[in-house]
């Protein structure tokens, strides 16, 4: 009787500790849903977008899970959130991947920053010498970008001068004159100022909270200001990108 009580606990202790372990293990699915997909169990893995390829760890990045899930193969990124994957390579995806060190380090005077900066308005040389504030978060946000070095400024090109380069002086020092030179209007404006341009005819959409005059060289009415920092008739502006190219992934059923 005694023996056959010990048998019975024992068979119990063993199917409890095999039920445990495999509650304990994450359901594999048979397939996952997407091409270019493999399912694996790593609680700092994202579901990286384009947007954050690259980005690896629980805190700062979105969709990480404890259990397991389908994750878009390495070299691949959601098109958009849950959708499906697509080579990094792809056109559609190359625009909107964040930029990697080695990508900064190929553009004369910049380097690499993977978080947002806490100044409250881009190191352009209209912003230099500028108290643009500063905002203090709680959790880091992964936003890599590529910066000017220190002692450096971005002109309206988009390329990295020293501060000192007259280029850049007279824009974060503009007089009349030096507007009058490139045929644009000196006036003191807002540091925080929604400025029409040909990337954004209605004023680009940002949240500044910088409070403060700043003198500006404008471009005069009927221009707006391309992606050289030059003055142009409206009619000359460079037509706006698009997202062309993206074709359908199919699902797998």
């Amino acid at each position: 009787m005694y023996s056959s009580c010990i048998f019975v606990s024992l068979c119990l202790i063993f199917f409890i500790q095999i039920d445990q372990t495999l509650a304990a293990r994450p359901c594999r699915p048979s397939t996952c849903r997407y091409d270019n997909e493999e399912f694996a169990v790593d609680e700092n893995r994202p579901q990286n977008t384009c947007e954050y390829y690259g980005c690896y760890n629980q805190f700062v990045c979105p969709g990480t899970s404890k259990t397991g899930e389908c994750y878009c193969k390495k070299g691949y990124a959601r098109i958009f959130a849950n959708g499906p994957c697509i080579s990094i390579d792809h056109p559609w995806c190359k625009k909107r991947a964040p930029p990697t060190p080695e990508d900064c380090q190929k553009r004369e005077n910049e380097v690499y920053n993977e978080y947002l900066g806490y100044r409250m308005c881009e190191n352009t040389c209209e912003n230099y010498e500028r108290n643009c504030g500063t905002i203090n978060t709680l959790v880091a946000t992964w936003k890599p970008w590529c910066d000017c070095k220190e002692g450096y400024s971005r002109l309206p090109d988009g390329k990295c001068v020293a501060v000192t380069d007259p280029r850049c002086y007279n824009l974060y020092k503009p007089s009349v004159a030096q507007c009058k030179l490139r045929g644009e209007v000196y006036r003191v404006g807002q540091i925080c100022e929604s400025i029409p341009s040909c990337q954004y005819p209605d004023g680009p959409p940002f949240i500044c909270m910088a409070i403060g005059p700043m003198e500006r060289c404008y471009c005069r009415d009927g221009y707006l200001r391309n992606s050289k920092g030059v003055c142009v008739p409206k009619a000359e502006c460079e037509p706006p990108q698009n997202d062309q190219g993206l074709k359908p992934v199919p699902l797998i059923h």
